[in-house]
């Protein structure tokens, strides 16, 4: 008896790809490759949370390629924490936009760069992450996560399909 491929082959093509595994962005300075961002709301308690997926392009503590993520909590937090948690989403969004369009951001950029996975707005832009350890009031450790623009990078290329100087570039 031979093994056919052909009886598992429809099944396989209509199957979902398996997730990569990521690791958590580890403290260090980092230069991300963005790979996905997605909105999703939790089967196991009902919060929202936006996943922000991408590997290492350059880092002083994780090796290049090392695919990782950062989750935001946007509900099921006390309000301190969502306000913390909007103020970053923003600072990761405004980090890929060029300096001319940073003060742009409505909720039509928001809604284009953090949901659809790897069809975000900013799949394949890069930005630089710092996770640095802090101390709260209370004296315990935790990790801050800043965004910030890559220094000296190129321009990303626009998804539009036309050269409008005055259009965001998603």
């Amino acid at each position: 008896m031979t093994f056919d491929i052909s009886k598992y082959a429809g099944q396989i093509a209509q199957a979902t790809q398996a997730r990569v595994s990521r690791e958590n962005i580890a403290q260090g300075d980092h230069i991300l490759q963005i790979e996905g961002v997605k909105g999703l709301t939790s089967q196991n308690d009902g919060s929202d949370y936006i996943i922000i997926e991408a590997s290492i392009y350059t880092s002083n503590t994780m090796k290049q390629g090392t695919p990782v993520k950062h989750m935001y909590k946007l509900t099921g937090v006390p309000s301190w924490k969502q306000k913390g948690n909007l103020e970053a989403l923003k600072s990761f969004v405004c980090s890929v936009l060029p300096p001319e369009f940073r003060s742009q951001v409505t909720a039509e950029v928001v809604i284009n760069a953090c949901n659809g996975g790897t069809e975000s707005a900013l799949v394949n832009h890069q930005v630089r992450c710092r996770v640095i350890e802090k101390k709260s009031k209370l004296d315990k450790a935790f990790l801050e996560t800043n965004w910030m623009p890559v220094d000296g990078a190129l321009p990303q290329a626009s998804t539009n399909d036309d050269d409008d100087a005055n259009d965001l570039p998603f």
